[in-house]
C-alpha cells in the first residue's frame, strides 16, 4: 500500500533524512521509533508533502505521489495526524471533523467514527480547545479518518496523554486497521504503545532507519529444543535475558538483524586532543551530530584522537592498510583519509588493532616476509592458540623470572566519568593504546536483563 524508496529530505543545505526505504502492506501497522531530533517528524512531513523531497520516491497504492502537493496526496489516500494534534480550538468537535470532509461528496460524518470514539459523540457540540489532550488526539484521528485514507500517518500520538487514554487509542487503531484494511504508520517513543499496535518496528537514528541490536535469535536450548526468540513472542524473556549470559541459557544458531544502506567509500576525519576532559566532552558532542561512525584512540596521557566517519559516493584517493601501511599509525599522521567501505569495516583486522607488534610483524622487513595473506586476526588467533597449547611464553617468562598475564577487557563507563577512569587506568594499569568506542541504546525503553544500559552515552 505504501512504498518509500531512497527518500532524502533536506532543510536548505542541511540533509535531514538519508535514503529512507521501507514498505507498508495493506492491513499492517508500522512503528517508527527513535529519540527526539532523530528525524521522525521530518519523515512524516516528507511523506505528507509538507517538506519537499530532495530525491527518492513515495508510492501509495501504486501511484507515485513524490512530487504532489499535500492536498493531492490526501486525495490519493494519505491522511496525517501531526505531532501536537493541530485541531481547531474555536471550532466544535463536529466542525473539526467536518473539515476533513472538504472534498467528500457528503458532509455527513460516518457513524463508525463515533463508534470508534464514543467520547466525541458526547462532546460533539463542545469547542475543540476545551477538550483534554487525549480527547483532542482522538479528534485529530477522527478528522483524518473521514478522508477515507489508504495510509494513515500518526506522529507521536501518545505525547502528553495519560496512560488510560493511550490504551484506548491503541485499541481504536487496531480496530481501525481491521475495519478499513489500511496501512498505519506511527512514530513513537513509548515502546509499550508501539508493541500494542505495530506489526513491525523500525528505529530511526540520525535520519536513517537502523535497528536495536537483533530482531530475532534462533537458540539451541540445553534440553535439545530449538526456539525462535523475538522481542514479543512467547520466548521474549529469553530474547531479553540472553545477551551476556555466556552460554548458560543456550547456544545461538542463527541471528536476524536489520542493516543500513551503505555507500562505496568512507571519509575519515581525525581530531586530536591533549586534555582528557575536553576529549570526552568533544566526543559526546560529536556523537550528537549527523555522523555515520565515531570512535577514538587514547595513545597517552596527552595524546588522544577522535575519528569521524561519513559515507561518501566518491573519494579523491583511497588508502590501503591491508599490507605495508598500518591503520592505527595513520590516526597520528593524517587529519583526513578515505577508505573503501569494505576496508573501513576491516580496518583494525590487519594488525589486530595494534597487537600485531607482539608478533614483530610491524617491522617492515618481517611484514614483507610474512606476506599480506597472513596479516589478519585469523593468523594471530592461531598463534595464540598454539602458544596456549605449548606454553612457549610461559616457559620463557619462567626462565627470566617474570610473571606476565594476557588481559583483554571491555569496560562500559558513563562518559561523564570517563576522564576520571582514564586517569585511574593509566596510573594503575598503564596499558596503551586504548580503543574508545561510544555506545548508547537506540530504544531507551528496552532493557536487556544482563546488559542494562542507561539512556546516556
Amino acid at each position: 500500500m505504501l512504498k518509500v524508496n531512497d527518500m532524502f529530505v533536506a532543510y536548505g543545505q542541511s540533509e535531514a533524512l538519508h535514503g529512507i526505504s521501507f514498505e507498508g502492506r495493506t492491513n499492517e501497522t508500522i512503528a517508527i521509533m527513535g529519540r527526539n531530533g532523530m528525524g521522525k517528524t521530518t519523515l512524516f512531513k516528507g511523506l505528507m508533502g509538507v517538506l519537499p523531497l530532495k530525491s527518492g520516491q513515495i508510492e501509495v497504492a501504486g501511484q507515485d505521489v513524490s512530487k504532489d502537493e499535500s492536498y493531492r496526496r490526501v486525495a490519493k489516500g494519505i491522511a496525517y495526524v501531526p505531532q501536537g494534534r493541530m485541531i481547531f480550538p474555536t471550532l466544535t468537535v463536529e466542525e473539526n471533523i467536518q473539515t476533513g470532509l472538504e472534498n467528500s461528496k457528503t458532509k455527513q460524518i460516518p457513524d463508525e467514527i463515533y463508534a470508534l470514539f464514543p467520547v466525541l459523540w458526547d462532546m460533539r457540540r463542545r469547542k475543540g480547545g476545551n477538550l483534554s489532550g487525549g480527547q483532542q488526539q482522538q479528534l485529530a484521528i477522527a478528522r483524518a479518518l473521514v478522508t477515507d485514507p489508504k495510509v494513515l500517518l500518526l506522529d507521536e500520538p501518545t505525547e502528553g496523554i495519560q496512560p488510560s487514554i493511550i490504551k484506548d487509542i491503541a485499541k481504536a487503531l487496531n480496530e481501525i486497521r481491521k475495519l478499513r484494511e489500511i496501512t498505519i504508520v506511527v512514530s513513537e517513543q513509548v515502546l509499550s504503545f508501539a508493541m500494542d499496535v505495530a506489526d513491525r518496528l523500525f528505529v530511526i537514528e540520525g535520519g536513517r532507519l537502523v535497528h536495536e541490536t537483533l530482531l530475532e535469535m534462533e537458540i539451541l536450548l540445553p534440553d535439545g529444543r530449538i526456539v525462535l526468540c523475538t522481542p514479543h513472542n512467547e520466548h521474549k524473556d529469553l530474547f531479553f535475558g540472553f545477551p551476556n549470559s555466556y552460554g548458560t541459557l543456550g547456544y545461538v544458531l542463527k541471528l536476524r538483524a536489520k542493516a543500513i544502506p551503505v555507500k562505496k567509500f568512507v571519509q575519515l576525519q581525525h581530531i586530536r586532543h591533549t586534555d582528557p576532559a575536553e576529549y570526552f566532552r568533544d566526543l559526546e558532542q560529536r556523537c550528537a551530530q549527523d555522523i555515520d561512525f565515531v570512535d577514538g584512540v587514547v595513545f597517552g596521557h596527552h595524546e588522544m584522537v577522535i575519528t569521524l566517519g561519513r559515507f561518501v559516493d566518491n573519494a579523491p584517493f583511497v588508502s590501503d592498510y591491508t599490507y605495508k601501511n598500518i591503520y592505527y599509525r595513520s590516526l597520528r599522521e593524517r587529519t583526513t583519509d578515505f577508505l573503501t567501505t569494505h576496508d573501513y569495516i576491516w580496518r583494525w583486522d590487519t594488525d589486530w588493532f595494534w597487537c600485531s607488534k607482539n608478533f614483530f610483524v610491524q617491522n617492515p622487513i618481517i611484514r614483507r616476509i610474512v606476506g599480506k595473506s597472513f596479516l589478519n586476526s585469523v593468523t594471530y588467533s592461531k598463534i595464540m592458540r598454539w602458544n596456549s597449547k605449548w606454553k612457549i611464553t610461559q616457559r620463557l617468562d619462567k626462565l627470566m623470572g617474570v610473571h606476565s598475564e594476557s588481559v583483554i577487557q571491555d569496560v562500559d563507563i558513563p562518559i561523564a566519568n570517563a576522564p576520571q577512569f582514564l586517569d585511574f587506568f593509566q596510573r594503575e594499569i598503564g596499558i596503551l593504546p586504548i580503543w574508545v568506542c561510544p555506545i548508547r541504546p537506540y530504544q531507551p525503553n528496552i532493557q536487556f536483563d544482563l546488559f542494562r544500559m542507561p539512556n546516556t552515552l
